[in-house]
């Protein structure tokens, strides 16, 4: 195993608690029924996924655009310097284990130009080999494709890959894609279903860092 897979939103970058209070917010503002779990199944899918899945939901009218115009409205209030912090331990686990000969990428349902500026901002960007976005694939998570190309790009075999996630979705995908889960919980606590698919559920990043370093001393 030499190859870690990080997701970005809600594992590298402390953002998915913003953006979810961003989307209640907005479903509100719209008379929305239900989004919290609209939100919720939100979670590490595409822009054309979630916007499918909005239209599944509440018809084909739905104002996808607005719904998406007031939750950047409500982050742009609450974010002084406009961008998300990295979460706990992410830098320092990022560096240790490209520090110990592991090839490290980012697999993010989000577009690129936002993973970019994310990663540039938090210090993250430029230890990763590989960049993949959600502008890159034509699935959204829990399809394995982004992950498949992360693994090819990099020149590794997807059973020699490791993959970071927060969400379910992004569980699903690594185990999909043959490769080895970790979950580290953000929004949601790991369910029956994520312990059994997940090799281990960290409670945060260094503990994560730590796993794969013992695994692979």
């Amino acid at each position: 195993m030499n190859t870690v897979i990080f997701d970005n939103d809600g594992l590298l970058i402390d953002s998915e608690r913003i953006i979810h209070r961003a989307l209640l917010w907005a479903g509100e503002t719209m008379g929305v029924a239900d989004m919290k779990s609209t939100a919720l199944a939100m979670v590490g899918r595409t822009q054309a996924s979630a916007r499918a899945l909005c239209a599944e939901k509440y018809g084909a009218d739905f104002d996808y655009d607005r719904l998406c115009g007031l939750k950047h409205e409500y982050i742009d209030g609450v974010l002084p310097d406009g961008y998300f912090p990295a979460r706990y331990g992410a830098l320092e686990t990022a560096r240790r284990l490209k520090e110990n000969g592991f090839h490290i990428a980012v697999a993010s349902s989000s577009r690129r130009g936002y993973v970019e500026e994310e990663l540039k901002y938090t210090g993250l960007y430029d230890l990763f080999e590989v960049i993949l976005c959600g502008d890159n694939v034509t699935k959204s998570k829990p399809d394995p494709q982004i992950f498949l190309i992360a693994a090819e790009r990099l020149g590794v075999s997807p059973a020699d890959c490791y993959v970071l996630e927060d969400s379910c979705n992004g569980i699903r995908a690594a185990y999909a894609a043959g490769m080895k889960p970790i979950m580290v919980p953000d929004l949601l606590p790991p369910d029956d279903e994520m312990k059994r698919l997940a090799v281990f559920i960290a409670d945060d990043l260094t503990a994560a860092g730590e796993y794969i370093l013992g695994q692979n001393p």
